[in-house]
């Protein structure tokens, strides 16, 4: 599928995302931690389109001008905005004040954004900068792959807990650490969304695969997607891609539904079917593979 193609997909997100959040509307100071996903949710789905216009939409002024900052540092583009923002997972809660917080944690790249609320959790006062792993991931098989996630966002989770109830100072590394990531990360993707593939056979298979899985038929290894929510199939897109001599595998998730996911392994050598293997992830819940077990 063509970067445009892929470009498109990720467009619909944005209006989706501002009419979500204006949508509700917010009366009284914020209580339950649903009170503050939708500032949440929103600032990522636009920041994956466009980071820097996330900051001036949801943030302070003051804020803002930092967060572009931080932006123009990560180099931010179309494939910085998908690095960073595509896929987060949400994290809520409460300081000893009783004031929201909002984060996102992205597993691919180890970063950790807390965000600061108003009382009614209307507009980040303040964003915060944190790194969360120091080794990357490394998979080629989806149960590993789902095991290892479900570790790094607990241990997320519980970082992003103790951090709220503190003093928060932001980690002064963090910046060039997580552009230095990002830097990293974004080859690893960047073929599939047509920045300098290298024509191997091995891109070629998947990019095959991955054009079949967006546009169907649903069969051989795909016909386990048959089951599924069609809207959930539409929104996503890749977050991940580990090419092996091999094989390649690929991980596809969206904005909407983090903790579901959809792991796709390729033959390296073309083939007239080069899809091997196809699973779906649902995160703390259970993990179904074409041609396996259950688990």
């Amino acid at each position: 599928m063509s970067q445009g193609a892929y470009t498109r997909r990720v467009m619909v997100l944005l209006t989706l995302c501002i009419a979500m959040a204006l949508g509700t509307g917010w009366l009284a100071a914020a209580t339950e931690e649903e009170d503050i996903l939708p500032v949440i949710q929103s600032f990522q789905r636009l920041g994956m389109i466009d980071p820097a216009a996330a900051g001036s939409v949801w943030m302070t002024e003051e804020s803002a001008v930092e967060w572009s900052d931080f932006v123009r540092q990560a180099g931010a583009n179309a494939m910085e905005g998908i690095a960073l923002f595509g896929h987060g997972y949400w994290l809520t809660g409460f300081g000893d004040d009783g004031m929201p917080f909002g984060g996102l944690y992205n597993p691919w790249i180890g970063s950790l954004i807390v965000l600061e609320m108003d009382r009614r959790a209307v507009t980040i006062n303040r964003f915060l900068l944190f790194t969360v792993e120091s080794e990357p991931i490394l998979s080629l098989d989806s149960q590993a792959l789902a095991t290892d996630l479900m570790a790094r966002i607990e241990r997320a989770d519980e970082r992003f807990a103790d951090l709220i109830q503190t003093d928060l100072v932001s980690d002064s590394d963090a910046w060039s650490e997580i552009s230095s990531r990002i830097d990293d990360y974004v080859p690893t993707l960047g073929w599939i969304y047509g920045a300098s593939p290298d024509g191997s056979s091995a891109q070629a298979n998947a990019q095959t695969a991955i054009d079949r899985f967006v546009d169907g038929p649903f069969d051989g290894a795909l016909s386990l997607l048959r089951r599924e929510d069609p809207a959930w199939l539409a929104r996503l897109f890749p977050v991940y891609a580990e090419v092996d001599t091999d094989e390649t595998f690929v991980v596809f998730s969206s904005t909407e539904s983090p903790l579901d996911l959809v792991s796709m392994t390729v033959a390296a050598k073309e083939t007239d079917d080069p899809i091997r293997s196809l699973s779906v992830i649902r995160l703390f819940d259970r993990l179904t593979k074409r041609g396996g077990e259950d688990s």
